[in-house]
């Protein structure tokens, strides 16, 4: 821990007799020697209560009395401020925990017990607040050069629904679908994903780029089963995987040597594979009709073929291409940190606003940004200008 220049409270631990002689030093100034220090929470305290006072003045020049006006949050006999509703927000969308939890929580820090439907009217007043701030992410997100996505399922209502994400370095854009196929259509830049067909087919203007650790994944499941092609390819994928790192941690681009090196070793390999399969046995059909069985080895290898490219790219162009979907996985992964501390979701309306809140949460997080201290001053800086909310 590192010693703070901004000290509340200063103790003083003053010798009272003098060690040899046993003379009193009360009158002695003295120096200090030596100081520690202890960082602690403050004590537990009840709330800080304010009474705002709107005031009436005769004025004594026409007689007329005004009346001055309460502030625009102001609005009830007695409520709650702002940094009560922020900390709430903060412990149900940041921390997962349940509206019952939550109580709890402000109550041992505070002495009050706050209500579970108080508690969700903050949740959803925070999420009717920031709408404008979610719809400017998800035009950043889908102006983006290059985009992670990724989906995971959450119970909704009773029924399965879908969380889609699209993520940057800078931002997080969060929404709910009804399906695995309800993804952003608009985009038109690089998607980066883990290879589900929804995004190949109902994104038919963005250029895919694939995550090679899913890739190198399936090749390893394949090499269990005695497919040494796929062992080769997922040592390869691995290498590519490095290679990116390392060129986007240096900010240089590979050279051409090493990324001709590399694609050569990945098409001699790839074509081992075809070759593997195509001197098999073929698999009896299910039926009459219908397309050929292959096996799922084959399938992967046929896969790389047709989307070479887009496996490729992160070689191409590693400081614009990231090699994996990493930092997509990251940011949806505390949503099944959140269904395992409280649960699904009872009402849609409750989900949504979960991911609009995340999103901006996430959001500040990435900026570098404290969302709990103030969250209605939420700066959105030259990255992303709060100007450029339609």
């Amino acid at each position: 821990m590192k010693r703070s220049s901004e000290v509340d409270l200063i103790v003083d631990h003053r010798p009272r007799t003098c060690r040899r002689c046993g003379g009193s030093l009360s009158h002695i100034k003295g120096k200090v020697r030596s100081f520690r220090q202890v960082q602690d929470l403050p004590e537990r305290h009840p709330l800080e209560i304010t009474n705002h006072q709107v005031w009436e003045c005769c004025c004594d020049q026409c007689g007329v009395s005004t009346v001055g006006c309460f502030l625009d949050d102001v609005r009830g006999a007695v409520q709650y401020g702002h940094h009560m509703k922020e900390l709430v927000v903060y412990l149900g969308v940041a921390q997962f925990l349940p509206l019952r939890r939550i109580g709890q929580v402000i109550e041992a820090m505070t002495g009050s017990r706050l209500s579970e439907g108080t508690i969700d009217y903050y949740i959803r007043s925070f999420a009717d607040r920031f709408k404008p701030v979610h719809r400017c992410l998800g035009a950043f997100a889908k102006d983006a050069e290059v985009c992670g996505f990724d989906e995971t399922g959450m119970r909704v209502e009773g029924s399965l629904h879908w969380y889609h994400i699209a993520t940057t370095e800078l931002l997080c854009y969060m929404w709910l679908g009804k399906s695995r196929g309800d993804v952003m259509t608009a985009f038109k830049k690089i998607a980066l994903h883990d290879y589900r067909p929804s995004y190949r087919k109902h994104m038919p203007k963005a250029r895919h780029a694939y995550c090679l650790a899913h890739l190198a994944r399936e090749c390893v499941g394949l090499t269990e089963k005695g497919e040494v092609w796929a062992d080769r390819i997922a040592t390869l994928l691995y290498e590519m995987i490095t290679a990116n790192q390392q060129a986007r941690d240096h900010q240089l681009p590979l050279t051409k040597k090493r990324v001709d090196a590399l694609i050569t070793r990945f098409d001699r390999y790839l074509q081992e594979g075809l070759d593997y399969h195509q001197n098999l046995d073929p698999l009896p059909p299910r039926g009459k009709r219908g397309r050929k069985r292959r096996r799922p080895g084959h399938n992967l290898a046929c896969r790389l073929r047709t989307d070479r490219d887009g496996v490729l790219l992160c070689l191409h162009d590693p400081l614009l291409v990231p090699a994996t979907n990493n930092l997509s996985e990251r940011d949806l992964r505390p949503l099944k940190l959140k269904q395992k501390i409280s649960g699904s979701f009872r009402i849609k309306g409750g989900a949504q606003d979960f991911a609009i809140l995340r999103s901006v949460l996430e959001t500040a997080r990435k900026q570098g940004w404290n969302a709990l201290p103030d969250f209605d001053t939420f700066p959105l800086n030259e990255q992303l200008s709060i100007s450029q909310i339609p």
